[in-house]
C-alpha cells in the first residue's frame, strides 16, 4: 500500500500554478452577456483584472480602494485600484522568506481601518530555524539535508506573522517604511514544507487570527 501526504495546499498550489500571471474576476449579470464563452453558465462572465504576476498567494482590498497583493516568494505588490496596470512593490520579503512547495508567504490582510492604520499583515514561512543565533537567509529556498527532493532536504524552518507600516512620515502609502516590518509572533517549527501556515484575517471581534498547519511530509512510501 502506497501512501502519500500531499495535502490540500500542495494541491491548490499545484492549481495555482496553471493560472500564476494573472488574477480574474468573475461578474455575476441578472441575463448571459453576449458572446461569452460556453464554458460559463448563464448570467456569468469572466475578465482578467491583473497580469504579471509571480504566483500570488492572497489579495485584499483596502478601504481606500487600493488592492495588496502577495506573491509566494515574499513580495508584496499594490495597485492603486482595479484599473491600474502597473503596480508598486509594497514590501519586498525574499530574503526572509523559504518559498518552497507549500513554504512561501501564503497569507496576507490588510488593517479594516487602513488608512488610518497603515498595517498590512503578512504570515509566512520564514528562512531561518527557531533559537539559531545565525541570520536568515540560512537556506535561500534550498538546503542539503537527508530527505526526498520534494522535502527539500526536511530542512528545519520556522514562521513569521508580521505588521508592516505604510510609509506615512514620507507621505507614501505605497511602499513600506523603511525598518517598517514589526515581527508580532516568530514560531512555529516546521521541520516538513507541506500543510505550513495557513491564513491571518481579521475576526468580527476586532482581533487578528492565524492559522497553522501541520508541517506534515510529502514522501511516498511503499510499506508493502
Amino acid at each position: 500500500m502506497r501512501t502519500s501526504g500531499r495535502g490540500r495546499l500542495g494541491a491548490a498550489m499545484a492549481a495555482l500554478a496553471l493560472t500564476v500571471t494573472a488574477l480574474v474576476a468573475v461578474n455575476v449579470t441578472p441575463d448571459k452577456p453576449a458572446g461569452a464563452a460556453a464554458v460559463w453558465s448563464s448570467g456569468f462572465s469572466a475578465s482578467q483584472v491583473f497580469s504579471g504576476l509571480t504566483l500570488p498567494t492572497s489579495f485584499q482590498f483596502a478601504p481606500d480602494g487600493k488592492v495588496f497583493v502577495a506573491e509566494k516568494d515574499g513580495v508584496v505588490k499594490v495597485f492603486d485600484n482595479i484599473n491600474d496596470t502597473t503596480p508598486t512593490v509594497f514590501a519586498d520579503l525574499k530574503s526572509e522568506v523559504y518559498s518552497y512547495v507549500d513554504r512561501g508567504l501564503l497569507s496576507m490582510t490588510v488593517d479594516p481601518q487602513w488608512p488610518a492604520r497603515p498595517y498590512v499583515y503578512v504570515l509566512y514561512a520564514y528562512d531561518h530555524v527557531l533559537g539559531s543565533p545565525a541570520a536568515a537567509p540560512m537556506y535561500n529556498d534550498t538546503c542539503a539535508g537527508s530527505g526526498s527532493g520534494v522535502d527539500n532536504g526536511n530542512c528545519v524552518a520556522s514562521a513569521r506573522l508580521s505588521r508592516l507600516t505604510a510609509n506615512v512620515a514620507g507621505n507614501d502609502l505605497n511602499h513600506m517604511a523603511p525598518g517598517g516590518e514589526k515581527v508580532l509572533v516568530e514560531d512555529w517549527c516546521q521541520q516538513f514544507p507541506i500543510h505550513i501556515n495557513g491564513t491571518v484575517a481579521f475576526g468580527t471581534d476586532g482581533k487578528l487570527y492565524a492559522s497553522h498547519g501541520s508541517a506534515g511530509s510529502a514522501h511516498f512510501t511503499d510499506y508493502g
